[in-house]
């Protein structure tokens, strides 16, 4: 696994489902698992919220949400 992560300049749930195969309510079980709802929740634009380096989430966020992407 890379250690810096590649995230696509888009939307968290672009960068979750790009091939849009899953519901928000799959996407929201996953971060779920991952700890990760809470801090996805609290953003004003939740899944759409676009990434961006330096942006939103924390680098360790970043690396748990790229896990999640290899792992679906």
């Amino acid at each position: 696994m890379a250690q810096d992560p590649f995230i696509w300049h888009s939307s968290i749930r672009f960068n979750l489902d790009p091939t849009e195969e899953h519901t928000d309510a799959e996407i929201w079980a996953a971060l779920e698992r991952v700890s990760m709802s809470d801090a996805v929740s609290e953003l004003p634009e939740k899944l759409d919220t676009i990434l961006e380096d330096g942006g939103s989430l924390s680098k360790g966020q970043v690396r748990t949400e790229y896990r999640m992407h290899v792992s679906t």
